[in-house]
């Protein structure tokens, strides 16, 4: 849980603070501060003050048959529906729980709500092909297999359009308008599956350019990184 939160904070990241002592790595270390500066428009990529739906997929390769204390084989996690909650009232507070961790985060005051607002939803779906289909040796197609899923398995059970809500305009500078290319989906893959790291803010690989639309040609995902690497908003995050 810990890599997914360290990459959404980078993703998110201008204007969180942070109320605890534990620090999170992008690239180098950086200290929590104690207050946010809510005159900022939003994170570098994502919008950190507003309502960010995000998409939680679980997956699980018909290959990979390992056991897990909390993902039996064949079902979903055992605590899925408390890693995000659907709405604002909810209000699972769980260490682990994205909307509690970004509201704690982002308090402006400890009696103050917190200014980012992060719901959304968990899935689970067994992926379509195993992990042959994408894997020889050192050439691992990470964007194949996110495509296949989120195509093949996920389309069909989820709305996307729920997940386009923001348009980025420029770093730090976010408007609340879908733009045709999904915000925020967290791949949570049941077993080490991509060799190389355990978390990574993009979907398919920082280099990969794939994009491919969901919602009958309606909505993109694009499984890049939004940085230095391509010029591609990315569409979420990867747990491996």
């Amino acid at each position: 849980m810990k890599y997914f939160l360290s990459i959404l904070i980078c993703l998110l990241s201008s204007n969180l603070g942070a109320q605890s002592n534990e620090e999170f790595i992008c690239s180098t270390p950086t200290p929590p501060v104690q207050h946010v500066d809510i005159n900022q428009t939003g994170g570098i990529y994502l919008p950190a003050n507003g309502e960010l739906r995000v998409l939680l997929v679980f997956v699980k390769f018909p290959d990979k048959n390992a056991s897990h204390n909390r993902w039996p084989l064949g079902v979903a996690p055992t605590n899925m529906d408390n890693f995000i909650d659907p709405d604002l009232n909810t209000g699972t507070q769980l260490n682990y729980n994205l909307t509690y961790y970004f509201s704690e985060m982002s308090k402006t005051s400890p009696s103050s709500q917190g200014v980012c607002k992060i719901v959304g939803d968990a899935v689970y779906v067994e992926a379509p092909f195993p992990t042959t289909h994408y894997i020889n040796g050192s050439d691992q197609r990470r964007d194949l297999a996110a495509k296949d899923i989120l195509q093949i398995a996920v389309d069909p059970i989820v709305d996307f359009t729920l997940y386009d809500n923001w348009k980025r305009l420029n770093h730090y500078d976010h408007e609340n308008n879908p733009d045709g290319t999904i915000d925020m989906i967290v791949m949570i893959y049941r077993e080490q599956i991509w060799s190389g790291f355990d978390g990574e803010a993009s979907i398919g690989g920082p280099t990969s350019g794939l994009q491919f639309d969901v919602e009958g040609g309606s909505k993109t995902i694009k499984t890049g990184f939004p940085g230095a690497f391509i010029s591609q908003d990315g569409s979420g995050v990867t747990f491996n």
